[in-house]
């Protein structure tokens, strides 16, 4: 079996803009990987997903016939996936501008993508209580130094209690080598148009005290919580 033929699962691929983070507004090409490896209590993706297979080819022509150079390999936890630098590879042959999405609690070494957006995890993030072990768990500082120190980034926290969680990623960022504050973005927990009308102007106030970008959700605002372009 050659590369082209190799086997992937795929929950779905979908042309839409990029909603969140510095990439905000770009239209993009999500391919979305089914699986992860934290179990954050607000997040369905799971119960949601299917799993398709497909050759390498076939994802590739798929994404090409949208005629898109973004590309957002996301999920679940995409990195979880062994064929995931196979994948990143077959796109790069189109010349496609390729944006890993993860948690950032899983090191791959060399992977050929020209953006990683981590999305480190907060204690409202998992179930039960937040032992020690549980943050070992979800906050890996030792990789999300490995991808600072060697591709282009953001660093993307998903807020929900406010000043506490904003606390909490002062936190994370104390156990960091070296970030660029303006890498920083909070970004609210919502799923919904009203969610996020409620709690934005209180999140602006909080992102211009601490000095992060404030990262808006842009498709929540244009779509509400219905099927995205």
């Amino acid at each position: 079996m050659n590369d082209d033929e190799e086997i992937i699962y795929i929950s779905n691929v979908f042309r839409s803009i990029q909603g969140e983070g510095i990439y905000e507004g770009v239209p993009s090409v999500f391919v979305r990987l089914p699986g992860c490896n934290l179990n954050c209590t607000w997040c369905d993706e799971q119960q949601n997903m299917q799993r398709k297979k497909y050759s390498l080819k076939r994802v590739s022509e798929i994404v090409n016939s949208f005629a898109t150079r973004h590309v957002v390999i996301t999920g679940g936890e995409p990195l979880l996936s062994r064929k995931i630098k196979n994948l990143i590879e077959i796109f790069k042959k189109s010349n496609h501008f390729i944006t890993i999405e993860t948690n950032a609690t899983i090191l791959r070494e060399n992977i050929n993508c020209n953006f990683v957006s981590m999305s480190p995890k907060l204690a409202h993030s998992e179930m039960g209580n937040d032992t020690v072990l549980g943050e070992k768990q979800r906050i890996k500082p030792t990789i999300i130094d490995y991808y600072i120190g060697r591709y282009p980034y953001q660093l993307k926290f998903v807020a929900r209690n406010m000043e506490q969680d904003f606390n909490e990623i002062e936190h994370v960022l104390s156990l960091l080598k070296t970030y660029n504050r303006e890498r920083v973005l909070v970004m609210p927990l919502s799923n919904s148009r009203m969610d996020l009308f409620k709690v934005q102007q209180e999140m602006i106030g909080l992102c211009i005290r601490h000095q992060f970008r404030y990262a808006n959700r842009l498709q929540l605002q244009v779509w509400d919580n219905g099927i995205e372009a």
